[in-house]
């Protein structure tokens, strides 16, 4: 027993002696200074993308290879590469027909990259697209990485990230994922001053109520999320939802939300609608908002690139909700001011 209980203690110790030694081994490369999923660090002379939950790892990629030949999985992702002038590289996309970069429309009209004009992808498509790399995405719930475990994959949980900054320096580690990490890097800090020149010290803090509305149902955020934080920034206080997930509310529980707030915002996606206005709303929303004089904007993220260019020029979400919080006339793409139909 006793050379059993040497064997284990001596086990332990030399597990947690490798432990240490592969943490002494990682260097930081690029600590992010507002996404919390991912960072970069070299490792016995290899660079890799760390992917990060909690802020533990949970998985580790190479940034040898350098795939010249990408496949992407959700449209929005395409504006990273864009950003990188790397719209050349991409052979395979999801839902072609959304795609509103023009470099990367020519290419599907010219079959030099493969239309999956849905979700459902199998790995054989994959395979026969020609993609060297994948930008995955995490949502879907299908591990890439298993299904080609020497093909680079980078799986995006910029989606995650809380801060309006922390999405857009994923450019970052798509970057390093690319071989653009100088390019990815300088590109990052240009939207970073721009965002915080229009950043809000000190306001007045009106009290909005945003609310994703599907046409069945409304969603609100947590009180620390993406919109807590473009709100604060912007000069607003956001009311968010208890918890750290967001949840699902029915009429009752909008309308006592609304009557604690100054501001309505609504997010919606309306596909190919280019007017809304207050009629527009569920009824029972146009009609609290006939007796109670409220601020009302809507967010169509069918029609503004709210989930494209957006994610890239968080410094115009900023001005422009800044703006319209402060009653400013000036033109918004993303945050529309609802006035009653004539």
């Amino acid at each position: 027993m006793r050379s059993l209980g040497l064997i284990i203690i001596t086990l332990i110790l030399a597990s947690c002696n490798f432990n240490s030694e592969q943490n002494q081994q990682a260097r930081v490369i690029y600590h992010p200074a507002y996404a919390t999923a991912f960072r970069i660090v070299e490792v016995q002379g290899d660079t890799l993308i760390e992917i990060l939950k909690s802020g533990q790892v949970i998985q580790r990629e190479s940034c040898k290879k350098k795939p010249q030949n990408l496949a992407v999985f959700s449209t929005t992702h395409i504006h990273y590469l864009s950003q990188l002038n790397l719209q050349n590289t991409l052979v395979a996309t999801v839902y072609g027909s959304r795609v509103d970069d023009s470099v990367v429309r020519e290419r599907i009209r010219n079959n030099q990259c493969v239309n999956w004009e849905n979700a459902e992808v199998s790995k054989e498509q994959v395979a026969v697209s020609g993609a060297q790399g994948i930008l995955s995405l995490p949502y879907e719930g299908r591990n890439w990485k298993s299904f080609f475990p020497e093909m680079p994959v980078l799986p995006m949980f910029e989606y995650e990230e809380q801060h309006p900054l922390g999405r857009a320096e994923w450019l970052v580690a798509v970057g390093f994922f690319m071989g653009k990490s100088k390019q990815s890097i300088e590109a990052f800090k240009q939207i970073e001053n721009k965002y915080m020149s229009h950043k809000v010290e000190q306001a007045s803090q009106p009290k909005v109520a945003v609310l994703a509305y599907s046409g069945s149902a409304w969603t609100i955020a947590p009180s620390q999320s993406f919109w807590s934080v473009l709100l604060a920034n912007a000069g607003g206080t956001y009311l968010g939802c208890e918890g750290d997930k967001s949840q699902e509310y029915d009429t009752e529980q909008v309308i006592e939300l609304l009557n604690q707030a100054d501001v309505y915002l609504e997010v919606n996606y309306r596909e190919g609608d280019t007017h809304f206005d207050l009629n527009d709303l569920n009824p029972k929303l146009s009609a609290y908002f006939q007796t109670n004089k409220k601020a009302v904007f809507g967010c169509n993220t069918a029609m503004n690139g709210f989930f494209g260019p957006a994610l890239l020029e968080p410094d115009v979400l900023l001005l422009e909700l800044k703006n319209q919080l402060s009653n400013s006339n000036s033109e918004s793409k993303y945050f529309q001011k609802l006035n009653s139909a004539n």
